[in-house]
């Protein structure tokens, strides 16, 4: 389309030179003193190359725009074609984030009921031991500790913790905690601290990170695994904020699994769900 567009620019520019030039022959200085007693001062020798040139050079002109109309016609209809293969494009990836939405949905709903679910069957307990007692009488202070569990269930939901992380002298942990979720492809607004007291060199104490919602929260942690191909994060550990008792719980589970991995080198073992789960290897 360019190149029609210049040959066009350099026919004009040839045209007003050599219109330019035989107006000066008439005494004229601009096409609007044009008249019929003007040119008739011509003679026919002189009329004879100024209507042959103008007659080419308008020949030239009508096939040029005739080109380019034949190239705009291309084009509209490329872009046409584009706009199509755009929208099918943006339906794809409209489809492509609904299905990723409902995805990270069904992981909240699983990791929420399954932190919160342990406290209410304790909160249940309770309640139908006290129901069966013979004076009927409900613990206040059972209740309390149950209900204050479940609380603190819930904003570990939004914590998440860090393992591995090499600790500097001065550091600034929150943007170092972000670089580190910057590479799994997440950029939530967090704050970040160290755990316990200072320690000897070349140990780090956990950080435990706390972000907005327990929704931002376990969409981090179900790219954790990611960071196993950063070369700079691959010692870094990324882990729910557990409760002492379900630290407790996830030792025993990781002791099992060293233990059948020994014993049925066969098959793949890993922790999901509080549970072991096996599989054969193909």
């Amino acid at each position: 389309m360019t190149e029609y567009f210049t040959d066009l620019k350099s026919l004009s520019t040839e045209a007003g030179e050599f219109l330019d030039e035989n107006l000066e022959k008439l005494g004229i200085s601009r096409t609007g003193q044009l008249s019929e007693t003007v040119v008739d001062k011509l003679y026919k020798r002189d009329l004879a190359p100024i209507a042959h040139w103008a007659l080419f050079y308008l020949g030239e002109y009508i096939a040029m725009t005739t080109d380019i109309d034949g190239v705009s016609s291309n084009m509209k209809s490329e872009m046409i074609a584009l706009q199509k293969s755009v929208n099918k494009l943006q339906a794809e990836l409209l489809t492509y984030k609904d299905n990723e939405v409902k995805e990270l949905k069904s992981v909240v709903k699983s990791t929420v009921e399954s932190s919160v679910k342990s406290e209410f069957q304790s909160y249940s307990s309770v309640l139908q031991k006290s129901l069966e007692s013979s004076d009927s009488s409900i613990n206040k202070e059972e209740l309390k500790k149950v209900v204050q569990n479940v609380v603190q269930e819930e904003d570990r939901s939004r914590n998440l913790m860090i393992f591995g992380l090499p600790e500097e002298n001065s550091e600034d942990l929150n943007a170092t905690v972000s670089k580190i979720f910057t590479e799994i492809g997440e950029r939530p607004r967090i704050d970040a601290c160290r755990l316990g007291k200072k320690i000897p060199a070349n140990s780090a104490r956990p950080v435990k990170v706390t972000a907005r919602s327990s929704t931002v929260v376990a969409q981090i942690l179900s790219k954790a695994k990611q960071l196993k191909n950063v070369e700079a994060y691959r010692k870094v550990f990324l882990s729910p904020d557990r409760s002492s008792e379900q630290r407790l719980k996830q030792k025993q589970l990781v002791i099992e699994l060293k233990r059948l991995s020994v014993e049925k080198p066969g098959q793949k073992h890993f922790i999901s769900g509080g549970r072991i789960n096996s599989v054969d290897k193909t």
